[in-house]
């Protein structure tokens, strides 16, 4: 089984500091432009730039949103601002348009491309053809079922697939049948990060999950169905 890596968001410096420092593998920004994360701070490029340093010196990834819908006139500046983030060697940009996903392939090859719940991605096809396109994760729609989320992972191999939001609520499911029933995930019950990969590991290899955290809610990256 996989490790459990654990995915915070982070409105500002401050808050990317706190999630890495009480456990986070990864965390995730956005720009003062190019970002649907309208409602966090945001960061700069200068901040940007010490987030990136501190999480990589602390053994945290950090991923970039760039998941705006570009317009024409979007395209230069949007350019010029992948290059510019780019150089400071973040580990993914997370895009919804696939023009985006063209410039930032185009630029920076090297980077992972995780694909933004925000493009919908609601059946296999879809997934494959990111996939196809550079992509090395699909975060799928939000109302995804469980089952509908395994036919799209059992229909793309090894490829990473995230899930997250309302899957909060699939976590009786998910546990049932298992060694261990602790209710982990349900609003009302808190537990350390570290508390959470233990049970997430204990749990039966035909139950790959990873978890991730996002804002108050527990988010699941499908992982091997098979032993």
């Amino acid at each position: 089984m996989k490790n459990v890596e654990v995915l915070s968001p982070a409105g500002n410096l401050e808050k990317l500091k706190i999630a890495v420092r009480f456990g986070a593998d990864a965390v995730y920004l956005g720009g003062k432009s190019f970002s649907l994360r309208a409602r966090a701070g945001n960061f700069d490029i200068e901040q940007i730039a010490k987030g990136i340093e501190f999480a990589h010196k602390s053994g945290a990834k950090l991923y970039v949103t760039t998941n705006i819908f570009a317009r024409n006139h979007d395209i230069a500046p949007l350019r010029n601002f992948i290059k510019e983030v780019s150089d400071l060697k973040p580990d993914a940009f997370i895009v919804s348009d696939i023009g985006v996903l063209s410039i930032a392939k185009e630029i920076a090859p090297e980077i992972d491309i995780h694909i933004s719940t925000q493009a919908n991605v609601t059946n296999y096809l879809a997934a494959r053809q990111y996939y196809r396109m550079g992509a090395s994760r699909v975060v799928v729609a939000r109302e995804l079922s469980i089952d509908e989320i395994k036919r799209i992972k059992n229909n793309t191999k090894t490829n990473d697939i995230e899930i997250f939001d309302k899957i909060l609520k699939m976590n009786e499911k998910i546990l049932e049948s298992t060694k261990n029933q602790t209710k982990i995930l349900d609003d009302d019950i808190k537990c350390t990060i570290e508390e959470l990969k233990k049970t997430l590991n204990n749990l039966e290899k035909r139950k790959k999950f990873k978890i991730y955290k996002c804002d108050a809610n527990y988010c699941f990256l499908l992982a091997d169905d098979n032993p």
